[in-house]
């Protein structure tokens, strides 16, 4: 999160919920790795934090990106 803070806004609360993900996962720091198991209630905090990270993104421009280089694939 904090390189991405580094290129853009992200909302507090997103930011607070992405965070706590290290509390399950142990993902920020190598030196003391840890991997939890995560409960059915993760599961659906995740899945909300994924549609609020997409919700950043501009799909329209992400499409017309796509559809632009579908001509350079495989060159």
């Amino acid at each position: 999160m904090d390189t991405v803070e580094m290129f853009m806004d992200v909302p507090e609360e997103l930011n607070k919920e992405i965070r706590s993900l290290d509390e399950i996962f142990g993902i920020c720091s190598i030196d003391d790795y840890f991997h939890g198991e995560p409960g059915l209630p993760d599961t659906d905090r995740i899945l909300l934090m994924c549609d609020a990270v997409e919700g950043l993104f501009d799909q329209e421009k992400i499409s017309s990106i796509r559809e632009s280089l579908k001509g350079y694939e495989g060159t």
